[in-house]
């Protein structure tokens, strides 16, 4: 690179001082200095020229060799990016495209240890975190479980939990049309499941991160769930109000365990609340709740938990589930009901066929049916 900008700065320094006129006369020849005014008059004293002219000093022209050592510089740049083109001797299409792969192979080798560089910068920076943060602190950081804030954060809290990998795939750029294409294949893998207006801020934006804020949004609100859980409080989540179109259950009499009644109406009363963990309808995903809740019922930690945290969580699994059995057999219904409408639709329409149409007839005979072939 160094060598690179010497060429090139070398190449405007005999620009700006050899190809720049200039004018070469005796001394004291010019009455007034020269100036680059357009339409400026210079004056001068023709005597004393002595037999010489006023006349435009040769141009410089710029070295080739510098121009040679700035291509030079820049192969040697492409060589070290894993830009390089392809040759000109090569023309078979399996040779240009080994060449071609051979090249994204050593640029995604190159990002990887760009991106292990990353890493080791921040696990020193956690390390000095863990040293020298004493007081309170507020911090949020990305664990395996998600985005967990602490309040009350300090440097000991690390422990020795310093550790940080990044993905070489968050350091790749991609041009625009490659962002469009993947939202595109984003969205075809999952018909119907992005609104209109997701996907056309994502087009407009150029960024397909922006249909990922639902799934981070459901993702980090079942990890707050678990955070509640590993920390014993899930009990004093409290209650929240019924969302509308939530399914929930009649209220039941604690003492009989029967359904409470309508003083007025008779009628079974429905429950007004129900647990604030809950997820909402047409909010929250529960099928993204489940997942993370499934995942994180793998881990040790969980396995080491005390029996009131594994009830809690198989408390929510247990309602999960329910909205997914519900769910499930909502759209059976719904298929059901489409069979039955078609079948009905399908025995409503006419039964008969339509007759074969009849030949043509004969337009010289007279008769109707064509003549056969005669005999002797």
């Amino acid at each position: 690179m160094r060598t690179y900008d010497f060429a090139q700065n070398k190449i405007a320094e005999f620009a700006q001082i050899g190809l720049v006129p200039k004018k070469m006369a005796p001394i004291g020849a010019f009455k007034t200095p020269p100036t680059d005014e357009p339409g400026a008059i210079d004056e001068y004293d023709p005597t004393t020229l002595l037999g010489g002219k006023v006349e435009f000093a040769p141009i410089q022209g710029i070295p080739s060799e510098l121009f040679k050592l700035r291509e030079e510089a820049m192969a040697e740049l492409r060589f070290i990016a894993h830009d390089q083109e392809v040759p000109s001797q090569v023309s078979a299409n399996q040779a240009v495209q080994s060449l071609l792969q051979q090249n994204e192979i050593s640029w995604e080798d190159l990002i990887a240890n760009e991106a292990e560089i990353h890493s080791r910068v921040m696990r020193d920076c956690l390390t000095l975190v863990q040293r020298h943060y004493t007081e309170q602190r507020m911090l949020k950081f990305r664990g395996r479980t998600g985005w967990m804030p602490i309040e009350d954060f300090k440097g000991a809290d690390l422990r020795d939990q310093t550790d940080v990998r990044v993905q070489p795939g968050s350091l790749q750029p991609f041009t625009r049309q490659a962002i469009e294409q993947r939202i595109q294949n984003i969205a075809q893998m999952f018909p119907g499941y992005f609104p209109p207006e997701v996907l056309l801020s994502a087009m407009n934006n150029g960024n397909a991160e922006g249909l990922l804020e639902g799934y981070e949004e459901d993702v980090g609100r079942i990890n707050y769930i678990i955070n509640q859980i590993r920390a014993g409080t899930f009990e004093q989540m409290g209650m929240r109000p019924v969302w509308p179109g939530e399914e929930v259950g009649f209220k039941l009499d604690p003492e009989t365990g029967e359904p409470e009644l309508n003083p007025e109406t008779g009628e079974p009363e429905m429950e007004t609340e129900v647990p604030a963990w809950m997820p909402r309808p047409g909010i929250d995903n529960y099928k993204i709740w489940l997942s993370v809740v499934a995942n994180w019922a793998k881990s040790d930690e969980f396995a080491q938990m005390d029996m009131q945290g594994q009830e809690a969580t198989m408390q929510v699994v247990g309602a999960l589930r329910d909205l997914e059995m519900r769910e499930s057999q909502r759209e059976q219904e719904l298929q059901t009901n489409q069979a039955e409408e078609l079948g009905l639709k399908n025995a409503a329409a006419p039964q008969s066929k339509a007759m074969p149409s009849l030949p043509a007839l004969n337009p010289g005979g007279g008769g109707g049916l064509p003549e056969g072939p005669s005999s002797s």
